[in-house]
């Protein structure tokens, strides 16, 4: 016993070291120094940041949790009521909950940021976006966990650790690479129930009671459709492109499904919504969370968005996509894009060939839009990258090419027509964020 005792001693010693209780000991983010070069010369536009400041910054999960009330089903009155209820019953009492200041149908739960937590001596490693997961607010789910000491039971008390490079064998009993660690937790099943079955087991394999970031853990699924979590940047481009009761509004890249449902909240339930995506999997996340939220008046199809817009002269009915030009009152045109500034994450593999792609696609998506879009309609632009790339470079793109769009200005003191989300000095703690927004005119 002595003999095991000093050699788990020894591998949480190992892991302390490598790990630094922290994620400062990471090295850079990005894989790919060129991509590194151009995520840090964005932040440097906005003020002096270090390398290593820039990437403890994404390794960092946003400070606060924004929870979007679905208007359809409740107010946030009672959401704040309900809410507070559920984390009262997981003993979480010292919470601040407020209503945002500009918009009401949004909840900011507040959070303080890092904490100081020491590992307890067990330890089980976990996949990286399981990590991540738990950084956010999340429990551990036991296909999350790759490796666990011979002896764990229910009941233990365990550091989680992630690994954060994906080195870790499934169903190792000790694993010496680079991890992090990300809190502690009690064990709901055994090594043998994780290993040893032949079918996988599911649910909670760990319930954290410490993490190293005070996220609240909130699974929006289990509010019968009342509330969802989002980032409060996703939130903002729904509020701006201020979709009316009655009109038709183009979501052309959807999935999961957040901004939808809320231009269909926004909307009251009145109007239609046409959800694209690619992905009839994805398209399917879109259904169910319209059905959970009790959204009505949303047309989900699998489409790709730059093959949208049907032909001049062909015969179509409007009932499905490909649309007449002109079609719509209002496009969101939420583009695939790079991520550069998603938060938080351990490292980065994107490789320049792919981050130089993104515009491509982007490009073609918004000319889909622009003719899809009638004359004194509303475009709004966003990505959820900083890549100048993928943002400014397409607004400046746009004003070029299609003389009908107008730029909106977003930033009345920068008396600039695009906002940009995510920086460790802003204010406003959130994930990397761009949006711009246009109407059309009358093409001549």
């Amino acid at each position: 016993h002595q003999c095991c005792a000093s050699l788990q001693l020894k591998l949480l010693d190992s892991l302390l070291q490598e790990s630094m209780n922290n994620l400062d000991a990471l090295d850079a983010v990005f894989r790919d120094s060129d991509v590194s070069d151009r995520f840090l010369s964005f932040l440097r536009k906005y003020g002096c940041v270090t390398d290593r400041d820039a990437w403890k910054w994404l390794r960092t999960p946003p400070r606060d949790t924004l929870v979007r009330v679905n208007t359809i089903k409740t107010t946030a009155v009672e959401a704040i009521k309900e809410i507070s209820e559920h984390l009262r019953s997981f003993g979480v009492s010292d919470i601040s909950l407020t209503t945002h200041d500009t918009i009401k149908e949004v909840i900011v739960i507040h959070g303080t940021g890092e904490k100081q937590v020491n590992p307890e001596d067990k330890v089980v490693i976990v996949g990286d976006m399981c990590g991540l997961a738990v950084l956010r607010g999340a429990d551990v789910f036991s296909p999350g966990i790759v490796s666990a000491p011979v002896d764990l039971a229910p009941g233990d008390r365990v550091a989680v650790f992630a690994d954060v490079i994906g080195a870790c064998l499934s169903g190792a009993k000790h694993f010496q690479g680079e991890t992090c660690f990300v809190g502690n937790g009690v064990a709901k099943v055994s090594r043998d129930d994780l290993f040893k079955t032949k079918s996988s087991v599911k649910g909670v394999g760990i319930e954290m009671v410490e993490r190293i970031f005070d996220c609240p853990s909130l699974d929006d699924t289990q509010f019968s459709g009342r509330i969802m979590l989002q980032n409060l940047p996703s939130i903002i481009a729904v509020d701006l492109l201020d979709p009316q009761p009655g009109e038709k509004v183009l979501d052309m890249c959807a999935a999961p499904g957040g901004k939808t449902t809320h231009l269909a909240q926004r909307m009251a339930n009145m109007g239609l919504v046409v959800a694209f995506d690619k992905s009839r999997n994805k398209i399917e996340a879109v259904k169910n969370n319209c059905e959970r939220l009790g959204v009505e008046i949303v047309q989900a199809f699998v489409m790709d968005g730059t093959k949208s817009v049907a032909d001049e002269g062909a015969s179509v009915d409007g009932e499905s996509p490909p649309y007449p030009q002109e079609y719509f009152d209002r496009v969101l045109v939420d583009a695939p894009c790079s991520g550069l500034g998603q938060r938080p994450q351990f490292y980065n593999k994107m490789k320049l060939k792919e981050l130089n792609s993104f515009p491509r696609i982007q490009k073609k998506l918004f000319g889909s839009a622009v003719k899809l879009l009638k004359p004194g309609g509303t475009l709004l632009y966003s990505t959820c990258t900083n890549n100048t790339d993928e943002n400014e470079n397409i607004v400046e793109w746009a004003k070029e090419t299609f003389e009908c769009m107008e730029e909106v200005v977003l930033d009345d003191k920068m008396r600039v027509g695009c906002l940009n989300f995510g920086h460790p000095d802003f204010e406003l703690d959130t994930i990397s964020f761009f949006i711009s927004k246009f109407t059309k005119r009358t093409c001549s």
